[in-house]
Order: C-alpha cells, then structure tokens, then sequence
C-alpha cells in the first residue's frame, strides 16, 4: 500500500477536556468510579465498532488517542489510516497484539488487543511507561485491578 501523495486531514468536533490518558492520571477522572469507566470503555469500543464497520483499523488505541468532551464523552482520536509501519519504528508495544508487532499484520483483531491494553488503563488509571517497566522487572505480570468486576475482568 502506497501511502497518499496529498496528507490526509481529519476534522473532529472540539472536545474540551483534554486527553483521556491526563484525564485519567491527573484529572478529573482520577474521582470517576467503575460504572463511568465501563461507560467509557463502552463509547470507545463503538468507536472501534464504527471504524470495523468502515472498515478501517485504528493501529494505535490507547488512552493517550482518546479525547474527552462534557460530560465525559469520548472520541477516539489519531486514527493512523493509510500508516505503514516500516523497520525501524518506533510504536506503542505495550498496546501492540503479537501478530502486529511481529508481522507487521494489522486488523480489526489486533485493534481488540489493544483495547483490552486500554480497558487495563481505564480501571488502573493510566500507570505511566516507568511505573509498568518498574513493575514488569521486579516480575510483575498484569493482576486483577482492584475495582475491576468478574465481567470486566473477563474481558481483559
């Protein structure tokens, strides 16, 4: 796949809060509780229901792609549409399914990888890369979040 000769641009609607990964660490939706984070995760996976549908894949969803409006409403951002990852780049292995990072094979598959990445963040409240790779050294594997129901979990 060629990449386009023109940039494409994306036009969203203006969405006043600020992205859902500060929201989540710093702002205010370090107060949110569980219903509102499912909340989220809901609108964000008919977000990934909408591009599948047209069928497009997102590459890179993460909370940091995220964007949040009143009443918290979010909209996923940065969609990567016509990207090709080349060798050599650098992307977010954290959210990445193995095929993606592997093979460079992206589909709607690795999309609902990535969410459940993000679903991980919602409930922990964006940890940052330091306190994962921290984590991760001292032989952590991902747990059971503390305010995560049986049905979320499942999920995850």
């Amino acid at each position: 796949m060629e990449p386009p000769d023109q940039p494409i641009y994306i036009v969203t609607e203006f969405m006043c809060n600020e992205i859902l990964l500060d929201y989540l660490r710093h702002g205010s939706g370090q107060e949110l509780e569980l219903p509102a984070l499912v909340d989220i995760a809901a609108q964000i996976v008919f977000g990934i229901a909408y591009l599948e549908h047209e069928h497009y894949i997102h590459r890179d969803l993460e909370a940091r792609n995220g964007l949040v409006g009143e009443n918290d409403v979010v909209k996923i951002a940065n969609v990567d549409l016509a990207h090709i990852i080349s060798e050599g780049e650098i992307f977010s292995i954290k959210w990445t399914a193995s095929e993606a990072a592997i093979f460079d094979k992206f589909t709607i598959k690795s999309d609902v990888w990535s969410y459940g990445i993000l679903l991980y963040q919602l409930v922990t409240y964006a940890m940052t890369n330091r306190e994962v790779l921290d984590q991760i050294q001292r032989g952590y594997r991902i747990a059971w979040p503390k305010n995560c129901s049986d049905k979320i979990y499942d999920y995850i």
